[in-house]
C-alpha cells in the first residue's frame, strides 16, 4: 500500500505542471439502465434515496460510501470502486470534497488527484462521469480550493448545489430530512 501511494502521489506531482480544460458540456439524453454512485459519507443517506428515485424508471443504481474518504483514497484503494467495471454503468456519480474541503491541500494536487479519479471511472468511453460537489459547508477551511480544482475537471459533469443552503447538522452533513430533497435535487439535474 505505501508504494501504490507513493506512485500515486508521484504520478500526482507530474501532472500537477499540466493544465486542464473546462469541464465540457454532457449530453444527458442518452438513456442510463445502470448509475454507480460512490463517494464518501454523504453517500451512506444518498445511495439508497437516489436508488430508491431510479427504481420506477428501471434504473439500477449500485452504490459504495467511505465515512471520511478523500479521492486520493480511492486511488490507493484499489479494491474500492472495484465492482464497477463489472457493473457496466453508463454513468459513475462521483459525491467526494468535503473532507478534502477540511484538509489544507492546494487547488493544483485536489485538480489532479479528481481528474486521476475520474479518469479511472471514464475508462470506458459511453460512460458518463458527474463529479457532485459537496453542499455548502459550515466554516469551510478550504472549500474554495475544491471548487477550484473540480473546476478544472475535463470529461465531468459538474453538479453544485453550493448556492441551494440545505441545512447542515453538524457543519459537514445535512440535516437527515434534507438528504431527500438533494437527492431529488441530483435526480431533476441528471435528468434520471
Amino acid at each position: 500500500m505505501r508504494r501504490s501511494l507513493s506512485a500515486v502521489m508521484s504520478v500526482i506531482a507530474f501532472i500537477a505542471s499540466c493544465s486542464f480544460l473546462q469541464a465540457a458540456p454532457m449530453d444527458l439524453s442518452l438513456p442510463s439502465e445502470r448509475i454507480a454512485l460512490i463517494g464518501d459519507s454523504h453517500v451512506e443517506v444518498l445511495g439508497p434515496l437516489l436508488s430508491d428515485l431510479v427504481k420506477s424508471k428501471k434504473i439500477s443504481l449500485n452504490y459504495e460510501a467511505r465515512r471520511g474518504s478523500k479521492a486520493i483514497d480511492w486511488l490507493s484503494e484499489p479494491s474500492w470502486g472495484d465492482w464497477i467495471d463489472k457493473f457496466d454503468p453508463q454513468m459513475v456519480i462521483i459525491n467526494l470534497g468535503t473532507n478534502e474541503a477540511m484538509g489544507g491541500r492546494m487547488v493544483d494536487g485536489l485538480a489532479v488527484t479528481f481528474q486521476m479519479l475520474v479518469d479511472r471511472f471514464s475508462k470506458n468511453v459511453r460512460r458518463k462521469v458527474v463529479w457532485v460537489m459537496p453542499p455548502r459547508l459550515q466554516k469551510p477551511k478550504h472549500l474554495d480550493n475544491v471548487w477550484q480544482a473540480t473546476r478544472r475537471l475535463k470529461s465531468v459533469l459538474l453538479l453544485d448545489f453550493s448556492n441551494k443552503n440545505y441545512p447542515l447538522r453538524d457543519g459537514m452533513h445535512l440535516k437527515r430530512e434534507v438528504y431527500p430533497l438533494w437527492a431529488k435535487d441530483i435526480a431533476e439535474a441528471l435528468k434520471i
